[in-house]
């Protein structure tokens, strides 16, 4: 599975790349501009969706508990603005590749799961791309809620304004 979404984030990362022509090495993007080659991608229990620079919503599974007829099929300029400076507030290529356990920051009251939980959330901007595998039974924070919590809360926005909802 995770194999899988590399070589998505790959896929959609030359298609972007090769139809604008050009990548920019800036890590910020400009209040007005969306960089050409972003692509934001959540994949969570077999669904995979990807928001591209123009709006577009991709999206990809075999199994899954949600309910894809009701996933936008696009974004306006100003969600996809709105979803970039997200990522970038909560400095989303700096944070750790994945949130499991103790070692990367969790509480020590996570439960291992024999068949863990994951949810992977990726951003392709400016030439870079990141990947972030967070394990929301097992790595939380002292209170219980998931950790970390800034990027639960980008995570949440980003399901918001797709309107991904399990059945």
């Amino acid at each position: 599975m995770f194999a899988r979404v590399l070589i998505i984030n790959l896929l959609v990362a030359i298609a972007v790349a090769g139809a604008t022509g050009r990548a920019s090495s800036q890590i910020q993007t400009n209040a007005t501009d969306i960089p050409p080659d972003a692509a934001i991608t959540l994949n969570r229990e077999g669904l995979i969706v990807t928001i591209l620079a123009d709006g577009r919503v991709l999206v990809e599974g075999q199994t899954f508990d949600f309910d894809i007829s009701a996933i936008k099929s696009s974004l306006t300029r100003e969600q996809v603005r709105s979803l970039i400076s997200g990522f970038e507030q909560i400095g989303f290529f700096w944070l750790k590749d994945q949130y499991r356990d103790e070692a990367d920051g969790c509480s020590s009251d996570g439960r291992v799961r024999e068949v863990p939980i994951m949810q992977m959330t990726s951003l392709i901007m400016n030439g870079r791309s990141k990947s972030v595998t967070r394990y929301p039974a097992e790595c939380l924070e002292p209170d219980g809620s998931p950790y970390p919590r800034s990027l639960v809360r980008l995570e949440q926005q980003v399901e918001t304004v797709l309107n991904l909802h399990k059945r």
